[in-house]
């Protein structure tokens, strides 16, 4: 064989192992090992626990922890199949909060393609929790899980919530952080179970249930009641339920409902003794009268009225019953001028109004007394002469 035959197969044999040792470098490459160190941030009030994981085409090098605990990260590794073919590395593992919300997380590094990683809330309600991930790159990634929960860390709401036994109590957990009212004045911060409010002026109280949604419908704190100043509480009577607030109350019984009281009509009321007074409690938010002139609120046993001229007054009973039947406000009667009190005989009963009065007595019920009218002549024995 010629010199230049015998170089020209060197330069063969050269280049086919070069092209070899590219391949074995490519193989290694493709069967190299592929790993990824996961990171979890527990970004929330409550205990993680370890509940499954699973790993494809390796295994996990340290594993996931049994627990991670509140505002902790902690780290675990998989790895790809030593001497597998063209394969990576990917997986799940599961945690649940003592409180059962289930948190997934999901890792990928493929042999060939993109990285990819997820994280989700797979039960418990979204608006409580959130779960979000960022995926590394490369054949070592290293990949980051953070699991982040609406909460309220400081301050005067999160204290009133510690007072209300937090996440265990009627408020349950938080839906959002803590913001400034509409108003520009107070702060906020709305639970599973009702809402906190805070200013400087009032404190931090809470309000919930149908309290809460009456005092929404009339405007949150924008409204006339303005901001509260107590929790919802029991009435003495152990019926009901109320909260105060800067501009009047909200008043709930299960028959009734929630009803606003506030002004003077809220006043008349307080004074003859708020729900276990002889009106009982309120079945209407203040109203204006037809002729735009007045105010009242109907409870359960009666109504107040009140004008500008006149005051809050108290009608019931068979007198208001009549004094409606007359037209009331609008009628012969006018506006009340009293509550009702001792009529001029023995046993009787009288609302004064505007243009009159209206008397109640055993024996005649309630009947409508023009201005200067009396029975007192009437009720008085007569005396004979004798001749």
């Amino acid at each position: 064989m010629a010199l230049a035959e015998l170089k020209t197969a060197a330069e063969i044999i050269g280049t086919v192992q070069k092209t070899l040792d590219d391949l074995k470098k490519i193989s290694d490459a493709i069967n190299g090992d592929r790993s990824v160190i996961c990171i979890v941030d527990n970004v929330t009030d409550m205990e993680l626990r370890y509940e499954g994981s699973h790993c494809e085409h390796g295994g996990f090098q340290e594993p996931p922890p049994a627990v991670i605990p509140p505002r902790r990260s902690v780290a675990f590794s998989a790895q790809s199949a030593a001497g597998g073919l063209w394969v990576g590395v990917a997986g799940w593992v599961n945690y649940v909060s003592n409180y059962g919300e289930r948190f997934y997380l999901h890792f990928d590094n493929p042999w060939a393609g993109s990285n990819g990683s997820d994280a989700a809330l797979s039960a418990g309600d979204p608006l409580l929790f959130k779960a979000t991930s960022i995926t590394g790159s490369g054949e070592r990634a290293q990949m980051r899980f953070i699991f982040l929960q609406n909460h309220i860390s400081a301050g005067p709401i999160a204290d009133k919530h510690a007072v209300l036994h937090g996440r265990d109590g009627v408020l349950g957990a938080a839906v959002t952080d803590w913001s400034m009212c509409p108003d520009g004045v107070g702060y906020f911060a709305h639970f599973q179970g009702g809402s906190i409010y805070y200013t400087q002026a009032t404190g931090a109280f809470e309000v919930h249930g149908a309290i809460r949604d009456r005092w929404a419908l009339l405007g949150f704190e924008r409204g006339l009641l303005r901001y509260p100043i107590t929790d919802e509480t029991v009435t003495p009577d152990g019926t009901g339920r109320f909260n105060h607030f800067q501009g009047g109350s909200i008043y709930w019984t299960q028959k009734t409902g929630a009803h606003e009281v506030h002004g003077h009509i809220r006043n008349k009321w307080a004074a003859l003794g708020w729900e276990k007074s002889a009106l009982g409690y309120p079945l209407s938010d203040e109203l204006a009268t037809p002729d735009g002139l007045g105010r009242y609120n109907r409870f359960q046993r009666g109504s107040i009225y009140w004008t500008e001229k006149t005051g809050a007054h108290e009608v019931r009973g068979a007198i208001a019953l009549l004094w409606d039947q007359l037209g009331g406000a609008d009628g012969k009667c006018g506006y009340p001028t009293t509550d009702e009190v001792s009529g001029e005989v023995p046993n009787s009963r009288m609302n004064r109004f505007q243009h009159g009065r209206i008397l109640w007595t055993p024996e005649d019920g309630a009947r409508f007394m023009e201005p200067g009218i009396s029975l007192v002549f009437e009720h008085q024995p007569v005396h004979r002469l004798e001749l």
